[in-house]
């Protein structure tokens, strides 16, 4: 008895062995994937939104598409480390993956526009097309002179022309400014109209409209009111 049982140890050892060997191996590339990026700041979060595979109208070949939600803005070179744990989990390489990154969602009736995108076509490029933690700061804190009484200042996303929208009542003379962060600055005068949710303002040699609610958030309009094109709550 003695001897078939060495006889068993012997033959069960190696395969004993290999079964703890391999359960390490198969366990350590799983609690890799779940290590988080130390460059990727605790509080930040990006839920994803949409991930889906298209294939691509020129190429022909599939291509990854993700749409994601930041809580909150951070640096470009925090979004090459989001963008580089999301291209982490492919289940198969992409000739390319767009990522469009969006900011917590503000119901102002706008459609929604990322405020940067992390495209890798096959490398990866970030950009930036709103305003980034750094201009948002010199936007607050930038010297606002005009005459008169202010009615409100907004600082408005739009990719195309980040600005900041001013409205003032220079006796009685309604005008709007708007303020680039390079200090340029165009003025116009406005024309008020009646508005039952707080001030309607129409540009007096235009047709857009700046409608202002009684919490003193912005929302732009094209003549037919059909729909607000850009909107923001007060930034001061």
């Amino acid at each position: 008895m003695r001897h078939r049982a060495a006889i068993l140890l012997l033959i069960l050892a190696p395969q004993l062995g290999c079964g703890v060997r391999f359960s390490s191996e198969d366990e350590a590339p799983v609690a890799a994937a779940r290590v988080r990026s130390p460059k990727i700041p605790g509080g930040v979060s990006y839920p994803i939104l949409r991930d889906q595979e298209e294939t691509d109208a020129v190429s022909k070949k599939p291509k990854r598409m993700v749409d994601i939600r930041l809580n909150t803005k951070v640096p470009a070179d925090v979004l090459r480390e989001i963008a580089a744990e999301i291209k982490a989990t492919e289940k198969r390489p992409y000739p390319q993956t767009f990522i469009s990154v969006f900011l917590p969602k503000v119901d102002f009736g706008v459609e929604e526009a990322p405020w940067a995108t992390c495209n890798f076509d096959p490398t990866l490029h970030v950009k930036i097309l709103g305003v980034t933690e750094e201009d948002e700061a010199a936007y607050r804190n930038a010297p606002l002179k005009h005459p008169g009484t202010r009615i409100g200042v907004w600082l408005m996303e739009d990719q195309s022309s980040n600005h900041l929208n001013l409205i003032y009542d220079d006796g009685g003379a309604i005008k709007h400014a708007t303020i680039g962060l390079d200090g340029d600055r165009s003025d116009t005068s406005l024309v008020e109209q009646p508005s039952t949710t707080g001030r309607r303002f129409r540009v007096a040699d235009g047709k857009d409209i700046y409608d202002v609610d009684r919490a003193g958030n912005l929302r732009v309009y094209h003549a037919d009111m059909s729909r607000p094109f850009a909107a923001a709550r007060p930034l001061r």
